[in-house]
């Protein structure tokens, strides 16, 4: 997953993305405290994707967001942003 910083460079970690019958969830550590952020949505039937997304500001506030895209060709590609206008995709290949 990518976000941008607010001067304006790309800032990006590493996302494991659980599919399981049409059900999408993934939870990474957060950089500024020790809670966890997570991401929760689903796969329609025509390859539409969704997620929610929830993490921590930089002061520890709650943070949500939103993301879509599609699943084609075993790869899951997403956009969107947090509730603070920040911009944030992610690419996922699909494996077995």
């Amino acid at each position: 997953m990518c976000s941008t910083n607010s001067d304006g460079t790309a800032r990006c970690w590493g996302v494991g993305l659980i599919v399981d019958r049409g059900s999408l969830s993934a939870t990474w550590p957060t950089r500024f405290n020790n809670e966890p952020a997570h991401a929760k949505g689903s796969i329609s039937a025509d390859g539409s994707v969704r997620l929610t997304l929830d993490g921590y500001t930089q002061s520890g506030r709650a943070l949500t967001g939103t993301m879509s895209g599609r699943l084609a060709d075993g790869k899951i590609s997403t956009s969107g942003s947090w509730s603070n206008r920040v911009p944030v995709d992610a690419n996922w290949v699909v494996t077995q």
